[in-house]
């Protein structure tokens, strides 16, 4: 073989439409064959011969994916390594960069177009080896406009870096030892909060003098633990926080000094349900907004508002399908497109639901979001993507945000109240319905008078004050505490167009309000069980499996809400065909009760309930899924 012989020379050659032409064709195969020899690499075999193989993707037990060169013989990888479980992320409010936290302490910043990775930080280091997961970071958060970044660690560390570079600014902050679970920072920038998992609720402030942070308060304002801690999305700020002890509190942060923050308003937002989480409802106009937008563990949505924390509305989040397992967890609005959708994410999916929020089932679609818990997600700032991490989990997921689903979602629902039917049992042509229909004239009759010689006048309304009978004859019994966020909900469903109350429910409003308002899946068997294992105890002398006739009456009518006792004799009698109404009300008693109550003869003697009789198809098809469940 010639000395001057190259094989890229030859390959440009061939490639030449004039000189396969003019050349004589010399068959020079056996010099190609020596060069392709010489340039591939040898298998492992003693001769060594060509290993010639396209090019291919390995993928490694620890989650990496790598193309390998067979040419050039290189690798190269798709995704950089993780050596870790991901533990936090967070997007910037105006570049597409994503920052990954993981459980060993390191922090990735990326460019989630482009998937490069522009630069890896490691915080310091615990120190105290008995302490194996104190590195992990716990919760990443940026301010609005990016000026800051907060970074809090599993041991109570806060660590404020640079936005870009993830340097750190000033050595950590550990006010205290408890794992971080959630930062916030206000509108202005001027103030940083967090709650660790000892319930412990810390404020900063930002000193410009000395281009720092300072702390400024901490509080345990709650006896069990917190949900979730909120700025107020308008200026002077206002900062607030949830908990499982079912009160929102509100922070002076004016009035604190000396380290000690300060409470400026307490108030219990929820009887029985538990708040999980809140954001501020999308601004109305140019108005600002202000009403919370809770979610809570009885697949509720409702509406708060933030100084006199009054329930103006309530309404039936994600609970049905793949959601009646989990209730939503986390939420955020598409600022992109005026604040017409919500994503939502439970423990295992992620979706969309248009707003305003009504209950309708055909608002929202979803899709299973982990194989284990999702254990956060954050939306980028063009509202175009979606990035989720689960529970021991190294990788992220990135989601294209398709509204136009929901949009089609919503028109093959229908209209009115075609999309509420499949939530009511039996559907339009079942039992419910037409008795809901039967119920709501003849509650006009009742309004109007029974024994009235006027002509009839019937109408597609009723007044408000007859809702709550309304829904008990429908077998819905709410508590006073509900009616009173019922009938509040029923007369301001319209003030913010009108500016008026509404003094009269349509037949639609009410079943849109009894599906809304009602229990998503019943009161199951166990859940009633303890409730009245819970009303025993409050009884004297008795336990937790029977009480007497006589302290049975007495804790009704002097524990939890006001019941009287002529209210209580004639609910009570009325449940046990024992009203006399020839019986002076003075002279009244309760010696139809039995004189032990216990769960057995409360549910049969009292309520009715014979658990052992099997229904027939005519009967409330409510009590023909399972024995043990009760709505």
């Amino acid at each position: 073989m010639k000395d001057a012989l190259d094989f890229d020379d030859v390959s440009d050659n061939i490639a030449d439409p004039c000189y396969l032409e003019n050349c004589m064709c010399e068959d020079r195969s056996e010099e190609y064959e020596y060069l392709y020899t010489q340039l591939v690499p040898s298998d492992a075999t003693l001769q060594r011969l060509p290993f010639i193989v396209r090019d291919f993707i390995v993928g490694t037990e620890d989650g990496k994916v790598a193309q390998i060169d067979y040419m050039h013989n290189q690798c190269n990888f798709f995704f950089s390594k993780a050596d870790a479980p991901v533990t936090a992320i967070e997007t910037h409010a105006e570049k597409p960069y994503l920052i990954i936290g993981y459980a060993n302490g390191a922090i990735s910043l990326y460019n989630y177009i482009t998937r490069d990775l522009i630069i890896e930080r490691t915080l310091e280091m615990e120190t105290d080896k008995t302490q194996e997961d104190a590195n992990a970071i716990t919760y990443i958060k940026y301010s609005p406009e990016s000026l800051h970044l907060a970074c809090g660690r599993e041991n109570g560390e806060i660590y404020f870096l640079d936005t870009v570079v993830l340097t750190a600014k000033t050595m950590p902050y550990q006010i205290t030892k408890a794992k971080v679970l959630k930062l916030a920072f206000s509108l202005d920038n001027i103030y940083f909060a967090y709650y660790d998992e000892n319930s412990t609720v810390v404020l900063m402030r930002y000193c410009t003098k000395v281009a720092r942070w300072v702390f400024f308060g901490k509080i345990r304002s709650h006896y069990k633990p917190i949900n979730d801690i909120l700025f107020s999305t308008y200026l002077p700020s206002r900062f607030f926080s949830i908990g499982e002890d079912r009160y929102i509190v509100e922070y002076d942060i004016l009035g604190s000094n000396n380290g000690n923050l300060e409470i400026l308003n307490r108030e219990r937002i929820e009887q029985t349900a538990i708040p999980v989480c809140f954001i501020y409802n999308p601004p109305n106009g140019n108005a600002k907004s202000e009403y919370f937008f809770v979610s809570d563990n009885q697949f509720k949505y409702k509406l708060i508002h933030d100084v006199t924390y009054m329930c103006q509305s309530v309404r039936l989040g994600p609970a049905y399908g793949c959601y009646k397992d989990s209730s939503v967890k986390k939420m955020d609005f598409i600022p992109q497109h005026d604040y017409r959708y919500l994503i939502f994410a439970n423990d295992n999916h992620i979706g969309i639901q248009k707003f305003p929020v009504d209950g309708n089932p055909y608002k929202y679609v979803g899709i299973i979001g982990h194989p284990t818990r999702i254990a956060d997600f954050r939306l980028c700032h063009d509202g175009k993507f979606l990035f989720t991490f689960g529970d021991n989990d190294p990788c992220v997921l990135m989601w294209s945000i398709n509204v136009t689903s929901v949009e089609i979602m919503e028109k093959l629902g229908g209209v009115e109240l075609e999309p509420y039917y499949c939530l009511i049992d039996g559907g339009m042509q079942g039992w419910l319905f037409k008795e809901m229909q039967d119920l709501f004239y003849y509650m006009q009759i009742l309004h109007q008078g029974e024994n009235t010689v006027l002509p009839r006048i019937v109408t597609d309304q009723i007044p408000v004050a007859e809702l709550p009978d309304l829904m008990r004859a429908c077998g819905f019994y709410p508590s006073e505490y509900e009616i009173e966020n019922m009938i509040v909900d029923a007369r301001y469903r319209d003030y913010a167009e009108t500016k008026a109350l509404n003094e009269n429910v349509s037949f639609l409003d009410f079943v849109k309000m009894y599906i809304n308002h009602r229990p998503a899946h019943g009161i199951h068997m166990d859940t009633l069980k303890d409730r009245f294992e819970t009303f025993c105890l409050a009884g004297e002398g008795a336990t937790s499996r029977s009480i007497h006739a006589e302290s049975f009456v007495t804790t009704i009518c002097e524990r939890g809400e006001m019941f009287t006792a002529s209210k209580a004799y004639t609910c009570l009698a009325t449940l046990m065909h024992a009203i006399d109404d020839n019986e002076d009300e003075v002279n009244r008693n309760f010696t139809f009760l039995p004189e032990e109550i216990t769960f057995e003869n409360f549910l049969e003697e009292i309520l009715g309930m014979d658990m052992e009789r099997q229904p027939t198809d005519d009967e409330n098809p409510i009590y023909l899924e399972e024995e043990d469940e009760v709505c």
